[in-house]
C-alpha cells in the first residue's frame, strides 16, 4: 500500500496541446472496488476514469481463492456502470506480484472477458508495468485470448507518458528477423515432447534452457511456463479423479 500512495502522488497531469491527457489524480479510487488480504499479502487496488481509463495495482502471491474475491468486487465496479459500450485504456501494475498459477490466471481472464463482453466494452491497449520476465511470459501467452494489445514499461509512470505522448507512439513494434539452426529446432522439439508425453519431466533452465543473450530466449521461457502449466492441470486432474472415484463406485 505505502508503494502504491507513493506512485500516486509523484504523477502529475501533462498537458498538451489540446489532446486529453491522462495522470493517477483523475483516477476514481472507489473503496468499494478495492480488495486487500493483508494476512497473505495480496491486493487488488481498482481505479477508473469512466468509459476512458481503468487501472490495477495488484500484488501479492495470488491464489484462486483470493482472485474470486477480486472478481466479485470487479463485478460491483462494472455494474455501476463506468465501463459500458466503450473502448478504453487499461493499465496493470504487477510491480509487486510474486506468482499467479494458471488456475488464478485463467480464471481472472475469463471473467474479463465475461464482463467486457456483458458491459460491451474492450481494453483497446493494455500498459503492463514492472512485470517480471516470467509474468511477461504468462502475459503473452493469454493476450490473443483476452484479446488485448500488451505494451510491457517499468513503471506506471511510464505507461501515461506513453499514453500522454500521442497516438500511435506506444504502438511502435521491433521486430528483428533471427536465424536458427536445424538443430536448434530439433532440440526444441524434443524437449515439446519430453513435456508432453514424460510426466516426470521437468524443465531445467541450467539443463534445458538457453543463455539470456540467446535469441531464442524468450521461446524457452514460454515453454518453461507451459511446462509448469501443464504439470499443474495434471495435479489438479488427479485430485479431481481421486475424489470422484469413491462416489462413482457407490453409485448403484
Amino acid at each position: 500500500m505505502g508503494a502504491f500512495n507513493k506512485r500516486r502522488r509523484n504523477l502529475t497531469p501533462d498537458n498538451e496541446g489540446n489532446r486529453e491527457s491522462y495522470a493517477l489524480e483523475m483516477i476514481d479510487f472507489n473503496p468499494e472496488w478495492q480488495f486487500e488480504d493483508r494476512k497473505k499479502g495480496v491486493f487488488y487496488k481498482n481505479g477508473i476514469i469512466p468509459q476512458k481509463l481503468f487501472i490495477t495495482f495488484l500484488g501479492g502471491n495470488i491464489q484462486p481463492d483470493s482472485a474470486k474475491k477480486a472478481i466479485d468486487i470487479l463485478e460491483k465496479m462494472f455494474q455501476r456502470g463506468v465501463l459500458t459500450n466503450c473502448e478504453y485504456i487499461r493499465i496493470a501494475d504487477y510491480n509487486e506480484v510474486i506468482s499467479a498459477p494458471f488456475s488464478t490466471r485463467i480464471l481472472y481472464a475469463n471473467s474479463l472477458n465475461r464482463l467486457n463482453s456483458t458491459y460491451n466494452c474492450r481494453p483497446f491497449i493494455t500498459y503492463i508495468c514492472g512485470a517480471s520476465l516470467i509474468l511477461k511470459t504468462m502475459l503473452r501467452l493469454f493476450a490473443s485470448y483476452v484479446k488485448q494489445l500488451f505494451i510491457f514499461v517499468p513503471t506506471v509512470q511510464d505507461a501515461f507518458n506513453l499514453i500522454n505522448a500521442g497516438p500511435n507512439l506506444d504502438r511502435v513494434q521491433h521486430d528483428r528477423q533471427i536465424t536458427i539452426s536445424q538443430q536448434e529446432i530439433d532440440r526444441f522439439a524434443t524437449l515439446c515432447g519430453h513435456i508432453l508425453f514424460n510426466e516426470s519431466f521437468t524443465f531445467d533452465e541450467k539443463l534445458n534452457g538457453v543463455s539470456p543473450d540467446n535469441p531464442l530466449h524468450d521461446l524457452y521461457t514460454i515453454i518453461s511456463l507451459l511446462n509448469t502449466d501443464l504439470r499443474e492441470l495434471q495435479k489438479t486432474e488427479k485430485a479431481h479423479k481421486k475424489q470422484i472415484e469413491p462416489k462413482l463406485i457407490d453409485l448403484p
